[in-house]
Parts: structure tokens; C-alpha cells; sequence
């Protein structure tokens, strides 16, 4: 847990700086110390947290840029319902390497 809490030190410094790379410098080393669903949940959860300390840790109005963001919403919703239908038409397989998660 020491070697996850100075990776996360590390890995926010990085975003506090660049605007990206947490999850990025993040993700390798808490999938080598967690279970993947705990990793995923780990992930998130320091992500929100990270962004929720961004967002209310400068104390003003975040301003929304509209103009930019409108059309990549706009877009996003047929990418999601296209990618949804085609996850459910994929067959499900079995994991090729089930000792590797065991």
C-alpha cells in the first residue's frame, strides 16, 4: 500500500502539472498490486477524487466552453449507442489465460 500511495503522490503531481497522466502513470502499477475489478475501482475512485479536489480546490465558477464541448457531446451519444450494440453482438469468450487472474 506504501508503494500505491507514492505512485498515486506521483502520478497526481503529474497531472497537477501537465493536466494529464494520472491515470496513465497510475493504472500499471495499482493492476500489478490489485485484483483487475479492484484496480478498476481503485482507479475511479482516486480519479474523482483527484478531479472533485481540482474542481473545488481553486474555490471559483468553473467556466463551461460551450462552443467546443457541445459538438463532441452531440457526437459522443451515437458513438456510445453504436459501441453498445456492438459489444452485445460480439460473442462473449472465455479468458484465453485463466491462471493469469487467479
Amino acid at each position: 500500500m506504501v508503494l500505491l500511495a507514492a505512485v498515486a503522490l506521483v502520478a497526481a503531481v503529474v497531472q497537477a502539472s501537465t493536466g494529464l497522466g494520472f491515470a496513465l502513470i497510475l493504472s500499471p502499477a495499482v493492476f500489478a498490486l490489485l485484483e483487475p475489478e479492484s484496480a478498476v475501482v481503485a482507479i475511479t475512485v482516486l480519479g474523482l477524487a483527484l478531479n472533485g479536489l481540482v474542481l473545488f480546490g481553486e474555490r471559483r465558477r468553473p467556466l463551461v466552453a460551450w462552443r467546443e464541448v457541445g459538438p463532441i457531446l452531440v457526437a459522443a451519444v451515437p458513438g456510445a449507442l453504436c459501441g453498445v450494440l456492438i459489444l452485445r453482438a460480439l460473442p462473449k469468450t472465455e479468458v484465453a489465460y485463466p491462471d493469469l487472474f487467479e
